[in-house]
Protein backbone atom coordinates (compact mmCIF):
# COMPACT_ATOMS: atom_id res chain seq x y z
CA UNK A 1 0.00 0.00 0.00
CA UNK A 2 1.36 3.40 -1.04
CA UNK A 3 0.83 5.73 2.47
CA UNK A 4 1.83 8.58 0.53
CA UNK A 5 -2.12 8.86 -0.55
CA UNK A 6 -2.42 9.73 2.98
CA UNK A 7 -0.29 12.33 3.37
CA UNK A 8 -2.51 15.15 3.42
CA UNK A 9 -6.37 15.56 4.42
CA UNK A 10 -7.59 15.91 1.01
CA UNK A 11 -5.75 13.14 -0.55
CA UNK A 12 -7.85 11.37 2.34
CA UNK A 13 -10.85 12.22 0.89
CA UNK A 14 -10.45 10.41 -2.23
CA UNK A 15 -9.57 7.42 -0.64
CA UNK A 16 -11.55 6.96 1.97
CA UNK A 17 -15.14 6.97 2.18
CA UNK A 18 -16.97 7.85 5.13
CA UNK A 19 -20.17 5.50 6.20
CA UNK A 20 -22.03 5.40 8.97
CA UNK A 21 -23.99 2.92 11.38
CA UNK A 22 -25.61 3.49 14.13
CA UNK A 23 -27.09 0.36 16.29
CA UNK A 24 -28.29 -0.50 19.52
CA UNK A 25 -27.82 -4.24 21.31
CA UNK A 26 -30.02 -4.83 23.67
CA UNK A 27 -29.50 -7.24 26.07
CA UNK A 28 -31.20 -8.06 29.69
CA UNK A 29 -28.86 -6.22 32.41
CA UNK A 30 -29.97 -4.99 35.71
CA UNK A 31 -27.55 -1.68 37.23
CA UNK A 32 -27.24 -1.16 40.58
CA UNK A 33 -25.82 1.66 41.89
CA UNK A 34 -23.62 0.35 44.94
CA UNK A 35 -21.97 2.63 47.38
CA UNK A 36 -18.66 1.33 48.76
CA UNK A 37 -19.65 -0.15 52.25
CA UNK A 38 -23.43 -1.70 50.43
CA UNK A 39 -20.83 -4.28 48.50
CA UNK A 40 -22.14 -7.12 50.74
CA UNK A 41 -25.76 -6.22 51.04
CA UNK A 42 -26.35 -6.24 46.93
CA UNK A 43 -24.49 -9.45 46.52
CA UNK A 44 -26.70 -10.85 49.76
CA UNK A 45 -29.80 -9.80 47.59
CA UNK A 46 -28.17 -10.76 44.18
CA UNK A 47 -27.54 -14.45 45.45
CA UNK A 48 -31.44 -14.46 47.18
CA UNK A 49 -32.73 -13.02 43.51
CA UNK A 50 -30.48 -16.49 42.22
CA UNK A 51 -32.24 -18.78 44.57
CA UNK A 52 -35.82 -17.44 43.81
CA UNK A 53 -35.45 -18.03 39.30
CA UNK A 54 -33.29 -20.75 39.70
CA UNK A 55 -29.98 -19.43 38.46
CA UNK A 56 -26.72 -20.85 39.21
CA UNK A 57 -24.00 -17.84 38.30
CA UNK A 58 -24.56 -14.28 37.21
CA UNK A 59 -21.95 -12.44 35.87
CA UNK A 60 -21.46 -9.03 36.84
CA UNK A 61 -19.89 -5.97 35.80
CA UNK A 62 -18.00 -3.52 38.19
CA UNK A 63 -17.43 -0.19 36.54
CA UNK A 64 -16.34 2.67 38.80
CA UNK A 65 -14.89 6.53 37.41
CA UNK A 66 -11.86 5.28 36.21
CA UNK A 67 -11.63 1.14 36.69
CA UNK A 68 -13.85 -1.66 35.72
CA UNK A 69 -13.91 -4.92 37.50
CA UNK A 70 -15.41 -8.26 37.50
CA UNK A 71 -17.72 -10.54 40.29
CA UNK A 72 -18.78 -14.03 39.72
CA UNK A 73 -21.38 -15.13 41.58
CA UNK A 74 -22.08 -19.06 41.86
CA UNK A 75 -24.46 -21.44 43.37
CA UNK A 76 -22.95 -25.01 43.66
CA UNK A 77 -24.79 -27.77 44.67
CA UNK A 78 -24.28 -29.76 47.93
CA UNK A 79 -25.88 -32.13 49.73
CA UNK A 80 -26.50 -28.97 52.82
CA UNK A 81 -28.57 -26.74 50.57
CA UNK A 82 -25.36 -25.10 48.31
CA UNK A 83 -22.50 -22.96 48.25
CA UNK A 84 -22.53 -19.85 47.64
CA UNK A 85 -19.06 -18.68 45.80
CA UNK A 86 -17.90 -14.93 45.12
CA UNK A 87 -15.07 -14.77 42.49
CA UNK A 88 -13.44 -10.95 42.12
CA UNK A 89 -11.15 -10.62 38.90
CA UNK A 90 -9.24 -7.47 38.55
CA UNK A 91 -8.13 -6.71 35.05
CA UNK A 92 -4.99 -4.04 36.59
CA UNK A 93 -3.96 -7.40 38.71
CA UNK A 94 -4.57 -10.23 36.59
CA UNK A 95 -2.39 -12.33 39.02
CA UNK A 96 -4.89 -11.15 41.69
CA UNK A 97 -8.26 -13.21 41.70
CA UNK A 98 -9.72 -13.05 44.82
CA UNK A 99 -12.75 -15.99 46.15
CA UNK A 100 -15.05 -16.60 48.60
CA UNK A 101 -17.17 -19.16 49.51
CA UNK A 102 -19.86 -19.12 51.86
CA UNK A 103 -22.87 -21.29 52.86
CA UNK A 104 -26.85 -21.46 53.74
CA UNK A 105 -25.75 -21.38 57.36
CA UNK A 106 -23.60 -18.39 57.23
CA UNK A 107 -24.60 -16.49 53.93
CA UNK A 108 -25.70 -13.51 55.97
CA UNK A 109 -22.32 -12.91 56.90
CA UNK A 110 -21.63 -11.57 53.34
CA UNK A 111 -23.36 -8.78 54.46
CA UNK A 112 -20.62 -7.76 57.12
Amino acid sequence: MDYHHFAFPDEIKNYVSVSEEEKAINVPAIIYFVENGSWGDIIFYIFNEMIFHSEKSRALEISTSNHNMALGLKIKETKNGGDFVIQLYDPNHTATHLRAEFNKFNLAKIKN
